[in-house]
């Protein structure tokens, strides 16, 4: 009796119950680990040897090669081949079809279009790709735009995006893109109509210098990011068109809405029918050259004008010297909460509160330190 129960047990007394486990609930907890981690689970038996290819998240990341423990033991050209062959062998296998495809990259490989290939050809629903560092220039396989089994599609680094004439994302729903280069407009009207169920969309640190016009036209799009700042500071206005673009939001089932932008390098806003926005956080920075100050005020107009059906709205204007618009503002017959950033003027407190009937929630930032509206409507005279 007892020689039976160590045999089912274990000589330790351990039972080994990840093992007695379905192959395939093995091959989705392997999922959750790191790639090299989960094929390194192929040594523990001859059961193991191929369950990590099971697996439907790939995440592949070369930051690795620079730690200096794998640095010190291999040359530069044989820590590169390593993670080639590692990243062909893993896709070379018999895999099922993959859920999510990670791929992050500081060095230039010539198999990166056939590695991000052969990951949609597997009915990927989430495609990540991060280059860091490096400039990719041979443009995205064209599987990239055509793959209707995406939902997720994720690009930064130093990608210019040159989108082809036939573009079919039927069920992209989420699109996330920084650091880019926008190649024309075209490329951009062309991607927008090519994702009809799109509905959470982010651009960040993008460089629009061969815009004229960013047109954004997603009927169905909930959730919206235009963050135009970069790192390192900014000083870029050379990289724009003569007179800036101009940005366009046709999203009338935009909800959430979020713009970090530098007044001036826009050269107009169309901002219509945002009648569903329920969330907006607005932040405008004047950049650093002088004759682009002298529209800020009818530019800002423009933006505010379009967003006045908000329900909560976050607003840094411009500068303590900038005047928001000439014009008084338009009603903000919705707005139940506002918050106003630290370079706002008292008077512009006092455009919105005659503004806002419905108000209920005030919060008024002066260098950090929040007012309350007992003091603020005292201060105003109420």
């Amino acid at each position: 009796m007892h020689s039976i129960y160590k045999k089912k047990v274990g000589v330790e007394g351990n039972e080994d119950r990840i093992s007695n486990l379905p192959s395939c609930l093995i091959g989705h907890i392997l999922s959750f680990l790191p790639i090299k981690e989960a094929v390194a689970t192929g040594v523990l038996s001859t059961k193991w040897k191929y369950l990590w290819t099971s697996i439907t998240n790939l995440d592949f990341d070369d930051k690795w090669l620079l730690k200096p423990i794998y640095s010190q033991k291999c040359t530069e050209q044989k820590l590169v081949m390593s993670f080639v062959n590692f990243v062909n062998e893993v896709l070379m296998r018999n895999m099922p079809d993959l859920h999510t495809f990670r791929l992050g990259c500081t060095w230039r490989y010539s198999h990166l279009n056939v590695w991000i290939s052969t990951a949609l050809a597997r009915n990927l629903r989430e495609l990540h790709l991060f280059f860091q560092r490096i400039s990719y220039h041979q443009g995205l396989p064209l599987e990239v735009f055509t793959c209707t089994s995406l939902i997720v599609l994720e690009l930064v680094g130093g990608f210019v995006l040159n989108v082809p004439t036939l573009v079919s994302l039927q069920n992209l729903k989420i699109l996330l893109i920084q650091g880019l280069e926008f190649s024309d407009d075209d490329s951009i009207d062309r991607l927008f109509s090519g994702c009809p169920l799109l509905e959470e969309l982010s651009v960040k640190r993008c460089n629009y210098r061969k815009i004229r016009v960013f047109h954004i036209s997603a009927p169905v799009l909930k959730s919206l990011v235009i963050n135009c700042y970069r790192e390192g500071g900014y000083n870029v206005f050379n990289s724009y068109p003569q007179g800036g673009y101009k940005l366009v939001l046709n999203t009338p089932n935009l909800r959430n809405l979020e713009y970090n932008g530098y007044v001036g390098d826009a050269k107009s806003y169309s901002v219509d029918k945002l009648n569903a926005l329920v969330n907006a956080n607005i932040r405008f920075v004047l950049g650093d050259s002088p004759d682009r100050h002298y529209s800020v005020e009818g530019l800002v107009a423009e933006f505010v004008e379009g967003i006045s059906k908000v329900q909560r709205l976050h607003f840094i204007s411009p500068s303590p010297t900038v005047r928001l618009c000439r014009s008084p503002l338009p009603k903000f017959d919705h707005l139940i909460c506002l918050e106003i950033g630290e370079n706002a003027e008292w008077s512009l407190l006092l455009d919105f509160l005659e503004r806002s009937q419905r108000l209920e929630k005030l919060i008024f930032r002066i260098s950090e330190i929040v007012v309350c509206p007992e003091r603020i409507l005292d201060y105003c005279g109420f």
